[in-house]
C-alpha cells in the first residue's frame, strides 16, 4: 500500500472538515463561549485549502496554487483571532503579525509559482 501525498492531504482536509464541524455544534451549544465560531471558519478555510489541493484537475493549477495558499492563511488567522476572542487578548500586534504573514506569502507564491517555477 502506497501513501501518497494527497492522501495525506485527504485525511487532513477530512480531519479540518470535521473539526469546522465539531466547533460550530459547540458554539452553538455553548453561546457563552466566545471564539469557537471564528475558530471553526478557521478550520473550514483550511479544509477548503486542501480540497484545492486534492482536486486540482477542476481548477487551473495556477489559480489553485495561489487560492489554496490563500485559504491556508486565512485559515491560521481565523484560528489565532478566535483564540484570541476566547481567551480575551490584545489583538494589535497579532493582526500586525498576520499582514506580514500575508504579504510574505503573496510575494512568494507570486515569485515561486510564476517567476521560479520547476514545474
Amino acid at each position: 500500500m502506497d501513501l501518497d501525498i494527497r492522501t495525506l492531504v485527504f485525511s487532513n482536509l477530512v480531519v479540518a472538515f470535521l473539526l469546522g464541524l465539531g466547533m460550530i455544534a459547540y458554539a452553538r451549544s455553548y453561546p457563552s463561549a466566545k471564539g469557537f465560531l471564528t475558530i471553526s471558519a478557521g478550520f473550514l478555510f483550511i479544509a477548503g485549502s486542501m480540497s484545492l489541493v486534492v482536486l486540482p484537475h477542476y481548477t487551473l493549477i495556477p489559480t489553485a496554487i495561489v487560492t489554496a495558499n490563500l485559504f491556508s492563511v486565512a485559515g491560521l488567522f481565523f484560528i489565532g483571532l478566535g483564540l484570541l476572542k476566547h481567551f480575551s487578548l490584545n489583538l494589535k500586534l497579532f493582526v500586525l503579525l498576520n499582514i506580514g504573514l500575508l504579504v510574505f506569502t503573496l510575494v512568494t507564491m507570486y515569485f515561486f509559482t510564476f517567476i521560479h517555477n520547476q514545474a
